[in-house]
């Protein structure tokens, strides 16, 4: 759950620490479902949502989700926090999916992009000094794994060669990138006999 996210990362880093594989790099992959839907219709309302002209059981789901989301905000703030001052260097990256569901209609998204459900943000920060993360209009979440890998400088393999190339040749972009013909050739060296990701 989103409260303990932050003890368990560190109860992690400090055993492995600890352990045989101490001077190896250590990857931590952490999911909190805890803010996923359904949220409560039933919510007290905050923030003065019965006010924004939605209907009030949204006003209450979003209250729920909101709720959620800071008790999540605090456990990420505390695992950024031990991060920071620890002597190893660290690679930090949170992200979101998706947007939440609320069950019901709610106001259109004031965006331009093609799905604007499946906008959310990232944030990547480290301890050490690391060059400024590109300036992407929008970055597909496909890519997040090479910048986290080019980031922390890890040898890549030749998938994540390919995706490192693919941001930056289409800025962030990948379904809607303008070039269609560099992402069938992406997709065919993917999925093809070079890399053999889908072979049977």
């Amino acid at each position: 759950t989103s409260p303990r996210l932050a003890e368990a990362a560190i109860k992690l880093l400090r055993q492995h620490r600890q352990g045989p594989d101490a001077d190896k790099p250590l990857f931590l992959y952490m999911l909190s479902i805890m803010e996923h839907a359904p949220y409560s219709k039933h919510y007290p309302v905050c923030c003065n949502l019965d006010h924004a002209g939605i209907t009030q059981s949204l006003a209450a789901r979003l209250s729920d989700y909101i709720a959620k989301l800071k008790l999540l905000s605090e456990s990420v703030m505390q695992l950024d926090r031990y991060l920071q001052g620890d002597s190893r260097p660290a690679l930090f990256c949170t992200f979101g999916d998706h947007q939440a569901y609320f069950e019901e209609q709610q106001p259109p998204y004031r965006m331009t992009f093609p799905d604007p459900n499946l906008v959310t943000q990232y944030r990547l920060r480290s301890n050490f000094d690391a060059p400024q993360v590109p300036d992407y209009p929008i970055l597909d979440i496909a890519y997040l794994p090479s910048l986290v890998a080019d980031y922390s400088g890890v040898t890549k393999d030749p998938r994540f060669t390919a995706l490192s190339a693919m941001r930056l040749l289409c800025k962030g972009k990948l379904d809607d990138c303008e070039d269609p013909r560099l992402v069938q050739s992406y997709e065919g060296y993917i999925y093809g006999e070079a890399l053999g990701l889908l072979e049977k």
